[in-house]
């Protein structure tokens, strides 16, 4: 259909992204130019990109994940949770999406009350992602905002992404979920700040491209907390998993 000139064509030569800091970052790394990540500093993370917070032990892994999201982070650089994302590589096991999200909520908005549906609990300042696509809302997969109140007598969850104020009925709530940690294969756009956790324990989600594609999808800057064995793993694991399909 292109060849047929029949409808107008753009033809994407180059896209030239190596001005970015956490781009030229990335490529010194998969061009293994990069020998090490600095270590972690808040009071330098406008001149550095890429940081490794090395911890062996899940559970001090996952107070690093908390104390960076809860204090360090907002402090130091006076960001706000919806500047910050935490990214698994995996959904499920002790540093997967789904535990972390129960244990980050706990921990970012624990209050009294909520609305409780399908297995989550929505409240006032909750982290939310989109499940799909809503062309009436303007809301894409995978887009994360914030709750901003909850309307028990109209029934109605009003959240604010990216400054759009958007209303829910008590109905779509199939359409959101708690977004304090989203596995890499949920996540849409890029954050500000990444933490990655990063541990041998998920030793089958180890792998070049799943690294690259939480690159890409930080903005700014990415905070890796775990193992370097890990890291190293998964740096070396260039094999692409086969899908199948009935």
């Amino acid at each position: 259909l292109m060849r047929t000139k029949i409808i107008p064509v753009i033809r994407l030569n180059d896209m030239d992204t190596s001005k970015k800091p956490l781009n030229l970052a990335v490529r010194a790394f998969f061009d293994n130019k990069m020998p090490q990540m600095p270590a972690f500093s808040p009071s330098e993370l406008e001149t550095h990109t890429l940081y490794f917070i090395e911890q062996t032990d899940i559970e001090t892994t996952i107070k690093i994940i908390s104390t960076l999201c809860a204090q360090r982070l907002p402090r130091s650089l006076n960001l706000n949770q919806t500047d910050i994302q935490v990214i698994c590589l995996a959904g499920k096991g002790p540093l997967g999406a789904k535990k972390l999200n129960m244990l980050l909520q706990e921990r970012l908005n624990k209050r009294n009350g909520g609305l409780k549906h399908n297995g989550f609990i929505f409240r006032v300042n909750e982290k939310i992602s989109q499940t799909v696509d809503n062309a009436a809302k303007k809301l894409s997969y995978g887009q994360t905002g914030m709750i901003k109140a909850i309307d028990m007598h109209k029934k109605a969850v009003h959240a604010v992404f990216n400054k759009q104020n958007v209303t829910y009925a008590f109905n779509e709530l199939n359409e959101i979920k708690p977004a304090w940690a989203m596995p890499i294969n949920k996540v849409n756009g890029a954050h500000k700040v990444v933490i990655l956790p990063l541990h041998c324990d998920a030793y089958t989600n180890l792998n070049r491209m799943a690294l690259y594609s939480v690159f890409t999808s930080t903005g700014h800057a990415l905070i890796i907390v775990g193992q370097k064995r890990a890291f190293k793993i998964a740096m070396d694991n260039n094999k692409i998993k086969k899908r199948y399909t009935g």
